[in-house]
Order: structure tokens, then C-alpha cells, then sequence
């Protein structure tokens, strides 16, 4: 009897001595290569679908050449210019007060134009014509609009000023 008791307290102590170096061994490698190889297996997906992806883009690059080139070719200061006096003068009370300089930044590929314009008038009015500027996209992006109430010191009246910040995209030439 002493001998089997001996037995099963062998057996109790070995087998998670056993069932831990079993799994340090062996089942905790293929779990861990397992894992790796789900990782592999995304990566090589990505990778499969890559040229799909790049053609994908190419075509949304190649769109968006022909947006920037087809609606930005003609737009310059005095068209913006030109535009803003037409429907300015369907608006009585509105007045261009500076249209002072272009600011030019240039990529490796495009030039983008910004230009700077200050209105003045009644605040709705402003508000239409910023309307028309954002929907009719003849006149460039409006990047930014900055709203000024200055005190006329002459008349004691308040005016009302919107600076409009105007970006036109051109693809540079490569005149070699």
C-alpha cells in the first residue's frame, strides 16, 4: 500500500511538471506560429489586392488632373476679379475694397494661387454672395472667410468687411 500511495503522489507532482513542459515545448510554438502565420496570410491579401489599389488611385489622380486642368486653366485675378464685379453689381450695397495681391506657392506639380478680397456691405448680401462664390466654382476654392466690423471714424458708423480667401489649382508646365 505504502507503494502506490508513493505512485499516485508521483503521479500528482510529475504530470503538471509533465503538462508544463509540454507546453513550453510545443503547444505554445504552434499557437505563436499559428498567430504568425494569420499575419502573413493579411499581408499577403494587401499585397494581392495592391495592384487594384494602385490602379484605383491612378484613375482618382488622373480625375482629379482633369478637374484641376480643365477648371482652373482660365482662372486668374482678373477673372476672380471679374466674376466678383458681376454679381457685386447686382448687390447695390456692396463694394470691393481691396483686392491687393496674390500669394503663390508652388509644388512639385501644381501652383496653388491665394488671393485676398475684401468686401463691405450688409451682412446678408455678404452672406449671398459668398453663397454664389462657394456654389459657382468659376471664381476658385474659398479656402477661408474672415468676417471685420470696423468703425468709420469720419462718419461714426459701423461697416461691415468679409475677406474672402480665394485658391486656384494649376498643374505646373514643364516647359524644357
Amino acid at each position: 500500500m505504502h507503494k502506490s500511495i508513493r505512485n499516485i503522489l508521483l503521479l500528482t507532482v510529475l504530470t503538471p511538471i509533465i503538462f508544463i513542459l509540454v507546453w513550453i515545448l510545443t503547444i505554445s510554438k504552434t499557437i505563436n506560429l499559428s498567430k504568425e502565420n494569420k499575419q502573413v496570410e493579411k499581408k499577403l491579401e494587401k499585397l494581392e489586392s495592391a495592384p487594384q489599389q494602385v490602379s484605383s488611385l491612378e484613375q482618382q489622380l488622373t480625375q482629379l488632373d482633369q478637374l484641376i486642368g480643365s477648371a482652373s486653366k482660365d482662372i486668374g485675378g482678373d477673372k476672380i476679379f471679374r466674376t466678383l464685379t458681376e454679381e457685386i453689381s447686382k448687390k447695390s450695397s456692396i463694394k470691393i475694397i481691396d483686392f491687393p495681391f496674390q500669394s503663390v506657392f508652388e509644388n512639385n506639380n501644381y501652383v496653388v494661387n491665394t488671393y485676398m478680397i475684401t468686401l463691405q456691405g450688409a451682412f446678408f448680401d455678404l452672406l449671398k454672395i459668398l453663397n454664389l462664390s462657394e456654389q459657382d466654382k468659376r471664381i476658385g476654392k474659398i479656402v477661408s472667410v474672415e468676417y471685420k466690423v470696423k468703425k468709420d471714424l469720419k462718419t461714426k458708423q459701423k461697416r461691415l468687411t468679409m475677406v474672402l480667401y480665394v485658391q486656384t489649382y494649376t498643374k505646373k508646365t514643364n516647359n524644357l
